[in-house]
């Protein structure tokens, strides 16, 4: 699996990257590359263009040169230290001759003195292919970081168009003298699949003046079936074509290397006639179609041949009967276009790119086919994508998914596209993608709890839940879901009805669908405002919980509760605090319970005596909670609503 690449040219292989930069220091190595890759970014942003020009580099290049690696793609092969040395030596004398600036003459003095101390390092006379290309990734950054104060431009500096010349031949020299020694082994047993924008699973059709037995009359008219590959065709003229002097042309890629759709009944057929192995990748094409989008029914498809040039694929959902591939839904016909080939090479190294995989798919399928992807070990893919819906998986699947943005930008009269890699979740990711926040909720639901200390509690509660039942799916707080603090009596500021529902007074508040349509709001017992609780009651039905207890700290076990009243104890106290019921305290303030069992002179400062509340509520959440090792220390009722929280959560993340 690659994890980066040099953008560089190739002019004698009609590979041009002239205009792509990668970060904000504007390398020309793209870093990061994951299981999955999804590229984002407005129209004529450079998504389209960089993924075919990465296609294409993949296809012709025998060598890889430019592809970074991961260990098991190398050819591990060893190089004599003295040669490289040589290589490195020369170029960094090249260099000194050629800089001026007092900066630069620095940095260069600190890249030789760091370099001399990396080769001592390596006590071996030799080096392999990975300490070659981390040997050349060190010294090309170091350089570039010359180039930028030899060109004087500070933060306009444009790495490959800033870059004085004597520098940049420097750089060139390199690459071309340690890259040679670099094999990489990715495309050995491996298959390369670009999938474009354009495509279908139905087969185009010609007005025909006669009449035979492969036309057919829709409407009274005369058709036949168009047994060309007209998409493939478009697509490879346009992208893959080299055209000579004479206006001869050829294509620069094998035609199979194009998917459009087109040509899937031959390759059914292909799969059907080639064995057992064959058939077995039909089965479980056709197992996954069934479980994911048919309710588990028997699917099967084939490709009958009593009319040999009509060539459409029919399929066999549960007992209805068969009909042509074309019949089912959009959406339907798009996945199996799309998932197809992962199954067609499946016990091969696969790289596939694809174009805008989101046309016609409901999101629900979205989701579905990007954790296809994610479920295929040999596969590493590419994709343009304007979808927000995939989001959703990748920020669950950080470590197999990485996300590039393109931005087109002008400098100096001189057109480039930014590539960045978006290494966490952030709003910029909406405002690339034209998401609105209107239209994407950031969580998926929101529980509305009173105040900060209530956040603390019920995250050790989630916790020692998740690890009592090691069988439940773990959600991300802030991603499947997020507290939202009301502070106590400013619920009433809001409201829960539809905005439709409204009446006047009503109109006047904060509409809390404008929010999040999906809440649960948990709220203290409050006594005498019981008309509050009927009404939220009323207008929430189960996602309102009021506390059977009197408020949050009610909720705290009485094996927990003393052991967090100990810690307030002052020390050389002779006052020891006596066992106590739950039944003790459920439905007493707290602070009254806690000065019934121990005396105020012997607590730190822990209760007020003007109000008698406690001083700190947040401070004595985070000491009872440290107390809480295990599930059974919470209370009968802690358990019970930790249990509707997490129902709650599971719900609206399905």
């Amino acid at each position: 699996m690659f994890n980066q690449f040099l953008l560089e040219s190739d002019k004698e292989k009609n590979i041009v990257f002239p205009k792509y930069y990668f970060g904000d220091d504007q390398d020309k190595v793209i870093q990061g590359f994951s299981k999955v890759n999804l590229f984002i970014g407005p129209n004529n942003s450079g998504k389209s263009m960089f993924i075919r020009e990465l296609f294409i580099r993949l296809l012709k290049t025998d060598d890889l040169l430019g592809f970074g690696h991961n260990d098991n793609h190398i050819k591990v092969k060893s190089i004599p230290k003295e040669i490289i040395d040589e290589i490195a030596t020369n170029a960094l004398d090249i260099l000194e001759n050629n800089v001026s600036n007092s900066t630069s003459i620095s940095k260069l003095s600190n890249l030789k003195s760091t370099y001399q101390d990396t080769m001592v390092s390596k006590p071996k006379s030799y080096l392999n292919e990975s300490e070659i290309y981390n040997l050349h990734t060190f010294l090309i950054s170091s350089i570039s970081d010359i180039a930028k104060v030899e060109s004087g431009k500070g933060e306009n500096f444009i790495r490959y168009q800033h870059t004085p010349p004597a520098i940049q031949h420097v750089e060139e020299t390199l690459n071309k003298s340690l890259l040679k020694f670099i094999k990489i082994d990715c495309l050995e047993n491996s298959y390369i699949t670009y999938i474009p924008a354009f495509r279908t699973l139905k087969k185009f059709v010609k007005k025909e003046n006669i009449e035979d037995e492969d036309s057919f009359k829709p409407s009274g008219f005369k058709y036949k079936y168009i047994d060309e590959f007209i998409l493939r065709e478009r697509v490879l003229r346009n992208y893959y074509v080299n055209a000579d002097s004479a206006g001869s042309w050829q294509y620069l890629i094998p035609e199979n290397r194009v998917f459009s759709g087109e040509d899937i009944f031959d390759r059914v057929v292909d799969l059907y006639s080639s064995g057992h192995l064959g058939i077995e990748k039909i089965n479980h094409f056709q197992e996954f179609l069934s479980v994911n989008f048919f309710n588990a029914k028997k699917v099967n498809i084939y490709a009958p041949t009593k009319n040999k040039q009509r060539k459409e694929l029919h399929v066999k959902i549960g007992e209805a009967p068969d009909l042509p591939i074309s019949y089912l839904g959009d959406g339907i016909q798009s996945i199996i276009l799309l998932t197809f080939p992962l199954f067609e090479i499946k016990e091969d190294k696969h790289y596939v790119f694809i174009e805008e995989p989101e046309n016609h798919l409901h999101p629900k399928l979205q989701r579905v086919f990007l954790e296809t992807l994610l479920s295929f070990p040999n596969i590493q893919v590419f994709i343009t994508t304007h979808s927000n819906h995939f989001l959703d998986i990748s920020l669950q699947n950080s470590d197999k998914v990485s996300i590039y943005s393109f931005q087109k930008q002008e400098k100096e009269g001189y057109g480039m596209f930014h590539v960045n890699n978006i290494s966490s979740p952030c709003n910029n990711i909406l405002d690339i993608l034209g998401v609105r926040n209107s239209s994407v909720l950031l969580a998926n639901c929101t529980i509305w709890v009173e105040g900060i200390s209530d956040k603390t509690y019920f995250r050790k509660y989630l916790k020692l839940y998740y690890e009592e039942h090691t069988d439940k799916p773990i959600f991300k707080e802030d991603l499947h879901y997020s507290f939202l603090e009301y502070s106590g009596d400013n619920i009433s500021h809001w409201s829960f009805e539809n905005k439709e529902e409204l009446d006047k007074n009503e109109q006047l508040k904060t509409n809390a669908n404008s929010i999040s349509n999906r809440i649960l709001l948990i709220a203290d017992r409050d006594v005498g405002k019981e008309e509050k609780h009927e009404k939220l009651q009323e207008v929430l039905d189960d996602n309102y919980y009021p506390l059977e207890c009197l408020e949050i700290e009610n909720l705290l076990s009485p094996s927990i509760l003393k052991k967090t009243l100990e810690k307030y104890r002052k020390k050389g106290s002779n006052d020891e605090i006596q066992d106590f019921e739950y039944d003790d305290y459920k439905n007493k303030p707290i602070s009254e319970f806690i000065l019934s069992k121990i005396n105020k002179y012997n607590l730190k400062k822990l209760v007020s005596e003007k109000s008698k509340k406690i001083y700190d509520k947040r401070f004595f959440a985070k000491e009872a909670t440290v107390s809480m090792e295990k599930w059974n220390d919470l209370s009968e009722e802690a358990q019970t609503l930790t249990k509707k929280i997490y129902e709650f959560i599971k719900k609206n993340n399905r």
